[in-house]
């Protein structure tokens, strides 16, 4: 017999639509991506049909790789067969009404229905008041590293930046046009690749730089499909000039961004260039693009785009591992591969909705969120180490030629660089400037350069 839930929520769909044909039920609820089960098919000809005039097998109604929409990349593919129909004796009026369906995909996952429920059991993106992030009868308690104010379980008491984040994503939604222009270009390729965004300011470009000049020495095509979020004008030129998509800094008019760069995460500009790269990588998402978002401090030793295409099938989100155990972690959110589907779309817009909250640790809100109880479903994996890397301790030696990618993290970037041979911003690289090079100033002749 057909489970109570499965009863109550037929009727309730029923309800008020008088005399119902239950081809049109069962149809509808095909078009819009629900998996119609062989119960819920026989309880819905009960309920329209009186008797039962026919049998159904699951797989005669609908084949899916799954009975829960909600874990597909979009909503699910119904594959229908015509012929099963015609043996049980179906009206020729209902084989009509399905033959559409052959291999037609369900509407979007955030559609909702005649009956006004949604297709798949997703939330709508968070609010700051909604997401409750300092809220300790809610949120998975770790040792350190984590989101906390006590007097506020919305976090936004204890938000010192809050009022200047909100100046800055007002002043990014106001230059939405001279963004248009560079997403429109690129996206002009199509989008079966992945786009590569990164954000910089002037202080940074010697460590873009050395990833692009990496690339160019090992022949990976990087330039075509990159968008560059400059935060200054010097940014823009530069980048302009090295051949990338960078998208004017009109928005600097409004928010200053400091330009200088002290060696270390999280200080001086370095929170709003993340929140303004994540800004980005949100309106591409929108826009149906794989994103790979990354610092600039990477290195590619080989191309790991083929590599993550395949992997990151009936995957969302994935990241390499931050070897840490507290509120920092697992995910490193120095390099991120976001596939663009409705899960991965909320998600993202849900942590642009907090970056009010977030203080200088963007890494700490990233990883509180996949945690958070609303987001489960979404399907997030760690990269393995052997193939995405940090140049950290002894495990670089052990992953050094191995890696597809290299994580320069913490500080003395550039010394640490030439140690390993993986320092290709130099004379030798036909984008190399002195006047880009921080390390090469005098005052850093015969000591440890701290950038």
């Amino acid at each position: 017999m057909p489970g109570r839930e499965e009863g109550d929520d037929a009727r309730r769909r029923l309800k008020g639509l008088g005399r119902t044909r239950w081809w049109d039920v069962i149809t509808h609820d095909l078009r819009i991506g629900r998996n119609v089960t062989w119960k819920k098919a026989v309880l819905i000809i009960l309920l329209t049909a009186g008797p039962l005039v026919l049998l159904m097998g699951g797989n005669a109604i609908c084949n899916s790789s799954s009975t829960d929409p909600s874990l597909h990349d979009g909503p699910s593919r119904h594959i229908l067969s015509p012929g099963i129909y015609h043996l049980f004796g179906l009206p020729a009026q209902v084989i009509r009404t399905l033959q559409p369906l052959i291999n037609e995909r369900g509407k979007d996952a955030e559609r909702m229905d005649i009956w006004g429920y949604k297709s798949v059991g997703l939330v709508k993106p968070l609010t700051i008041q909604e997401a409750r992030m300092c809220d300790p009868k809610s949120r998975i308690v770790l040792e350190k590293g984590m989101m906390d104010c006590p007097e506020d379980p919305t976090c936004i008491k204890c938000a010192e930046d809050a009022q200047q984040t909100y100046s800055l994503m007002r002043a990014w939604n106001e230059s939405r046009q001279s963004r248009d222009f560079v997403y429109e270009r690129i996206l002009s390729i199509g989008k079966s690749e992945e786009i590569i965004v990164m954000a910089v300011n002037s202080g940074m470009l010697h460590l873009w730089l050395n990833w692009v000049c990496g690339c160019d020495e090992k022949k990976i095509e990087v330039r075509r499909n990159t968008i560059m979020v400059p935060t200054d004008y010097k940014s823009h030129k530069i980048i302009s000039e090295s051949g990338f998509n960078s998208i004017e800094p009109t928005w600097t008019k409004i928010f200053h961004v400091n330009p200088k760069y002290t060696g270390k995460a999280g200080r001086g500009g370095h929170a709003w260039i993340n929140n303004v790269h994540l800004y980005t990588i949100v309106e591409l998402v929108d826009l149906g693009c794989n994103i790979i978002a990354q610092d600039v401090d990477m290195i590619w030793q080989h191309d790991p785009r083929s590599w993550l295409r395949h992997t990151s099938s009936g995957r969302d989100i994935l990241t390499p591992l931050a070897p840490r155990w507290d509120g920092m972690g697992p995910a490193n959110t120095g390099f991120m591969y976001f596939k663009s589907n409705m899960r991965v779309r909320w998600f993202l817009k849900t942590l642009m909705n907090l970056t009010p909250i977030k203080g200088s640790s963007d890494q700490c809100l990233f990883n509180a969120l996949l945690k958070h109880q609303k987001f489960r479903q979404v399907h997030f994996e760690i990269l393995p180490t052997s193939l995405f890397t940090m140049m950290a301790g002894n495990q670089f030696s052990k992953t050094r030629e191995t890696a597809l990618v290299v994580h320069v993290i913490s500080v003395r970037k550039t010394k640490r660089m030439k140690e390993h041979s993986l320092h290709f911003f130099n004379s030798s690289c036909k984008l190399y400037s002195k006047e880009l090079d921080p390390c090469s100033h005098i005052k850093f002749v015969g000591k440890d350069c701290p950038l």
